[in-house]
């Protein structure tokens, strides 16, 4: 089951650079198979489809404070105070690990 997710433009970049290797989000579709489906990037306050990636793996992952993003702080790509934000504390989320990257028009890996 392909997905899309909205992104803003910068963070697609960062996705295809590759300097954004996991994509934090709150859930994890359960029909998603890894690997194989597809997430469509839209960016944010467009309807422009960027491209896609796939999954290659995701996780649980339980934060009782930001200390417990250090070690993949710069791998999520987004200042620490959009990870309070978006996360709080003490809140279960996902952490999906990004693979092969297909921006539209050009292919990536």
């Amino acid at each position: 089951m392909d997905i899309a997710i909205t992104l803003p433009q910068d963070l697609w970049k960062k996705i295809v650079s590759g300097e954004k290797s996991i994509e934090l989000r709150k859930n994890f579709p359960k029909e998603f198979d890894v690997n194989t489906d597809r997430v469509y990037v839209i960016w944010k306050g467009t309807k422009l489809i960027a491209g896609y990636f796939r999954v290659n793996s995701f996780e649980a992952f339980y934060a009782e404070s930001i200390s417990d993003f250090g070690p993949i702080l710069d791998k999520i790509a987004v200042p620490k105070q959009w990870v309070i934000g978006y996360v709080g504390y003490s809140s279960m989320v996902y952490l999906w690990h990004i693979g092969n990257v297909f921006e539209f028009g050009k292919p990536i890996n």
